[in-house]
């Protein structure tokens, strides 16, 4: 696990196992600037930033530990802040070394920007249609 300083206060965080991933998996940790303290209401989180990249980040995790336990070491997970603001999160990631030569970048909102010199995007929507 390796932080990657944004500014003084920010870091951005790596992991993998010990080797360079060819697949970085990615999303970003913050939230939208501003509005109310989130809070928690009758057992739920409410307030700004609830949601947003949190589901994605325990995912990601949960698949990269899934891929440990069989043995795939070459995966790794990226998560950047100052995805809401200015990407600086993005670019300060570029700097430890070249990136892996595939990424996944998934992001709850579209459009998605793939990230900063990309020579290719794919565009998913996942829609599941939730019954009462």
């Amino acid at each position: 696990m390796r932080r990657i300083a944004v500014d003084q206060d920010r870091h951005d965080l790596l992991v993998s196992f010990g080797r360079p991933p060819r697949i970085l998996l990615t999303t970003h940790v913050d939230t939208v600037p501003g509005g109310p303290l989130p809070t928690l209401q009758a057992g739920r989180l409410i307030g700004r930033g609830a949601c947003d990249a949190k589901g994605i980040v325990a995912s990601m995790l949960g698949a990269l530990l899934d891929l440990r336990g069989q043995g795939i070491l070459d995966v790794g997970l990226l998560l950047v802040v100052g995805e809401e603001t200015h990407s600086d999160g993005a670019r300060a990631a570029l700097h430890p070394g070249p990136f892996p030569p595939l990424r996944i970048t998934i992001e709850s909102t579209i459009p998605l920007a793939s990230g900063l010199g990309s020579s290719a995007a794919v565009y998913v929507a996942v829609v599941r249609a939730l019954n009462d």
